[in-house]
C-alpha cells in the first residue's frame, strides 16, 4: 500500500484506512485536521498494523452548545487510537467543551440557571496500540458555563473541566515532548454570585497500560478570570493501575487560589509502579496509597541518581526497590523510609539518608537495619537481604543519619610490603605472600578485587575521593611514603582499627579530589594487618560482596560508595568509630602534625 499524505487543512475528521486516507498516513507540517462538526474526533485509527506520522496538527471538534439551560457537550478527541501506532512530531489537541445553555425565566416566573460548560476532549484517547510523541499534546479547554438571569439566586453555570492531554486506557505511551491538560472553563455570568470556574485537566489520565516519560507532563492551568475558584490539573493520575517510567519532568498545574501546587502524580486504588531514572523531577507531590502497596523502583545502571522528599513530597509507597547495578542517594524522613516500607536491592553504591534522626548505634536483624538514637529512640529501615551488621556503615551528618554499604580499599600506586619487598597493589597477584603484623608468617593472597570509580558523576564525590596519608603522619616511618586509601579503609593504631575518614586533619591526612580512581583490595586466609607504605592497615574481610569488584579490569558498577567498612565479629581487632580511643588517636595525629609544622628548618651549608 502506497499510503497517503495530507498537506492541506481539512475541516472534517478522518478514519485511517479509509479509501481517501490509507495507511501509512503522513501529515506534513502544512497539514491540519480541524473538524468543524460538533464533538467530532480529528483522527480515528483502528488498523492493527496502521501507522500515522503527524508533523502538522490534529484537533478535535468543539462540543455542542447546550440548549436552553442544558449543559454543553464534551469536546471531541484529537486522536482516538485503538490500534496500530502513531508518531507525533507536531500538535495534537482535544476539542473544547461546549458552552452551557443560557438560563431563563420559565412560564411560572421561576428562574432556571444556565447550564454547565462541557468537558474538554482529550488530546489523545489511547485504547490500544502505541503512541510516541516528540511534539505537543494538549487537552481541550473546558466549556464556558451558561449565563443566568440577573435575578437568579445562584451564579452562572459552572465552567467545564479541561480535558486530559492523554487518556491511557491500554497500550503504551512514550513522551519525549510536552503533554499538557486542558484549561478549565470560565463560569457563566450574572446572578447573585459568580459561578464556579471549571477545574483543569490532567496531563495524562491512566486507567491501565504503560507510560514512559523523558519530556514534560503538566496538569492544565486553571482559568483565572472572575471570582470563582478552580485548581490546576494533576500531572499524572492513576485511576486504577499502570506503570510509569520517568526520566523527565512531571508537574501539577498552578492553583488559581494561591494554594499548593496540585499533585505531580496521584495514585488511585489500583497497584501501580513508578520507575525513576536519574534526571526525573517533580513539581507537586507524588501521592501513593499506602494501603495498596505501590512500588517505587529506582532504575538505570548507567547514571547515578538522587531522590529527596520521601515521606514529605513523595508519600505512600510500600516498597522501595533499587535495581541491580543502579546507584542512588535517597533522602527521606521516618514516614517515607522507616515506617514499615520494604527496601529491596540495596547494595554498595546506594545511600539512604534518614532525616531528623541522629544515630548512636545500629544492628541488622532479619527485619531490617535497626538504628538507635538519643533518649532510647529507635528506627527500623526495612532493608532486605543476606546482610550482617558489619556490612553497614551508619554515620551522622547535620542531624541526619547516612546508611551505606561498600568495601574499603587501596588506591592504585600504593605499595604493599611483601616477602620480596614493597610492590604496588595493582602489580600483586594471587599467591604472592605479604607481610602481616598479627600473623606468625607472611600470608598468601587468595583473592584480589579491583574497582574503577567515576567520581565526577557520583552524587556525593567526597564519599569516594581517596585519602592521602602524608609520610610520618603517625610517627617516623608510619608511613614512610604517602599511601592513598578509600575513606573507610581502617588504620591499625594502638591495637584497634579506625577508618581513616575519622582521622582527617585537612593537612597530614586529607582527601584528594580526583575525577576517577581505581581501588584494589587483597584478601588473605584470615583478616589481618598489612603494611601500606609502612602504615599498618587492614586486609579485605569477605562478607559476601565480591561482586562489588571486578577481577579482570571490568567495572562491575560504575558508581560505588566506598564508605562502608566490612567488619564485624571476624575482624582481627576491635573497630572504633567513636569514644576515647578515637579521641586519643586524633590527638596523636594532631600533635605530630603540629610538631612537624613547628620544627625549625635546617640551614643548608
Amino acid at each position: 500500500m502506497a499510503g497517503s499524505t495530507l498537506s492541506d487543512t481539512i475541516t472534517f475528521g478522518i478514519t485511517l484506512g479509509s479509501a481517501a486516507y490509507p495507511s501509512p498516513l503522513t501529515i506534513t507540517q502544512t497539514g491540519a485536521i480541524a473538524p468543524s462538526a460538533n464533538a467530532a474526533t480529528g483522527l480515528y485509527a483502528t488498523i492493527s498494523a496502521g501507522y500515522v506520522l503527524n508533523r502538522g496538527s490534529v484537533t478535535g471538534g468543539i462540543g455542542q452548545t447546550g440548549s436552553a439551560a442544558a449543559n454543553g457537550a464534551t469536546g471531541g478527541f484529537g486522536v482516538d487510537l485503538a490500534s496500530g501506532s502513531l508518531t507525533n512530531d507536531g500538535l495534537l489537541t482535544g476539542g473544547g467543551g461546549g458552552t452551557g445553555g443560557a438560563g431563563y425565566v420559565d412560564s411560572l416566573a421561576a428562574v432556571v440557571p444556565g447550564g454547565n460548560g462541557g468537558t474538554g476532549g482529550a488530546g489523545v484517547d489511547l485504547t490500544g496500540g502505541s503512541l510516541t510523541s516528540d511534539g505537543t499534546i494538549i487537552g481541550g479547554a473546558g466549556g464556558v458555563g451558561g449565563d443566568t438571569p440577573d435575578d437568579a439566586i445562584g451564579g452562572g453555570g459552572r465552567g467545564g473541566t479541561g480535558g486530559a492531554g492523554v487518556v491511557l486506557v491500554a497500550g503504551s505511551l512514550t513522551n519525549n515532548g510536552t503533554i499538557t491538560g486542558g484549561i478549565g472553563g470560565s463560569a457563566g455570568a450574572n446572578g447573585a454570585a459568580h459561578g464556579i470556574n471549571g477545574n483543569s485537566g490532567a496531563g495524562v489520565y491512566v486507567l491501565d497500560g504503560s507510560l514512559t516519560n523523558a519530556g514534560t507532563i503538566s496538569g492544565g492551568s486553571p482559568y483565572l478570570g472572575g471570582i470563582g475558584g478552580s485548581d490546576g490539573g494533576v500531572g499524572v493520575v492513576f485511576a486504577s493501575g499502570g506503570t510509569l517510567t520517568d526520566a523527565g519532568v512531571i508537574e501539577g498545574g498552578t492553583s488559581a487560589l494561591g494554594g499548593p501546587v496540585p499533585d505531580a502524580i496521584y495514585f488511585g486504588s489500583g497497584t501501580s509502579r513508578l520507575i525513576l531514572d536519574p534526571g526525573a523531577s517533580f513539581n507537586g507531590a507524588v501521592v501513593a496509597d499506602a494501603a495498596v502497596g505501590n512500588v517505587l523502583e529506582l532504575a538505570d545502571p548507567a547514571t547515578a541518581g538522587t531522590i529527596a522528599g520521601l515521606g514529605n513530597s513523595i508519600i505512600g509507597f510500600g516498597t522501595i526497590a533499587f535495581d541491580p547495578g543502579a546507584s542512588w542517594f535517597v533522602t527521606g524522613n521516618e514516614t517515607g523510609i522507616a515506617a514499615g516500607q520494604t527496601i529491596d536491592g540495596f547494595a554498595a553504591g546506594d545511600t539512604i539518608e534518614l532525616t531528623g534522626f541522629v544515630e548512636t548505634g545500629y544492628t541488622y536483624t532479619s527485619g531490617g537495619l535497626v538504628l538507635s538514637g538519643t533518649g532510647g529512640a529507635m528506627e527500623t529501615i526495612g532493608i532486605q537481604g543476606a546482610f550482617t551488621t558489619g556490612d553497614f556503615t551508619v554515620s551522622s551528618s547535620g542531624g541526619n543519619s547516612l546508611v551505606e554499604l561498600g568495601p574499603a580499599c587501596f588506591a592504585a600506586g600504593t605499595r604493599i610490603a611483601t616477602e620480596r619487598g614493597e610492590v604496588a597493589v595493582e602489580a600483586l597477584a594471587v599467591g604472592d605472600r605479604v607481610r602481616v603484623l598479627l600473623g606468625n608468617a607472611p600470608a598468601p593472597i587468595i583473592w584480589i578485587g579491583r574497582r574503577t570509580v567515576d567520581c565526577v558523576r557520583h552524587p556525593k564525590p567526597a564519599q569516594v575521593w581517596p585519602v592521602r596519608v602524608r609520610a610520618g603522619a603517625f610517627g617516623p616511618g608510619r608511613p614512610h611514603r604517602d599511601p592513598f586509601l578509600s575513606p573507610d579503609h581502617a588504620v591499625y593504631l594502638n591495637e584497634v582499627l579506625i577508618p581513616v575518614r575519622h582521622l582527617l586533619t585537612g593537612a597530614s591526612i586529607a582527601q584528594v579530589p580526583v575525577d576517577a580512581v581505581t581501588y584494589y583490595h587483597i584478601e588473605l586466609p584470615e583478616h589481618d594487618v598489612v603494611l601500606a607504605e609502612g602504615l599498618p592497615t587492614e586486609s579485605y574481610l569477605e562478607t559476601g560482596d565480591r561482586a562489588n569488584f571486578a577481577t579482570g579490569g571490568v567495572v562491575v558498577r560504575q558508581f560505588p560508595d566506598f564508605t562502608a567498612l566490612l567488619w564485624e565479629a571476624r575482624g582481627c581487632a576491635p573497630l572504633i568509630v567513636t569514644g576515647p580511643q578515637l579521641a586519643a588517636a586524633r590527638r596523636l595525629v594532631a600533635a605530630i602534625a603540629q610538631a612537624r609544622d613547628n620544627a625549625p628548618s635546617r640551614a643548608v651549608a
